[in-house]
């Protein structure tokens, strides 16, 4: 199993996991380390294409401040050169981190 870490930077859609070969996500951990509530959209993108409002698959989660939302009900299986975009809207200075974790298959 391995791990993605990125630490968003502002509040346009950002990569956070490009696929190199096939890959599974096993979880996805968005925590909030700011002083407010931030709200992501999660956008999968298949074979590279750039996020849309078709593959959407959270919109607009709240997360408080000082929590972690995690996502790991289901796993996500992803072909070469598919990608995980995150949006947080109402991004302001301070640390909100994405974390994937993924095996190859």
């Amino acid at each position: 199993m391995s791990i993605k870490q990125t630490l968003i930077t502002a509040s346009t859609a950002q990569e956070v996991f490009l696929s190199t070969g096939n890959n599974a996500i096993t979880a996805l951990y968005i925590c909030n380390m700011t002083a407010g509530v931030i709200h992501f959209t999660l956008q999968l993108s298949p074979l590279g294409a750039a996020p849309t409002a078709v593959n959407t698959i959270y919109f607009e989660v709240a997360v408080t401040p000082g929590d972690t939302y995690v996502i790991d009900s289901e796993k996500l299986i992803l072909s070469n050169t598919d990608k995980i975009f995150i949006t947080v809207p109402d991004y302001t200075a301070g640390n909100i981190a994405v974390t994937a974790s993924y095996v190859r298959i």
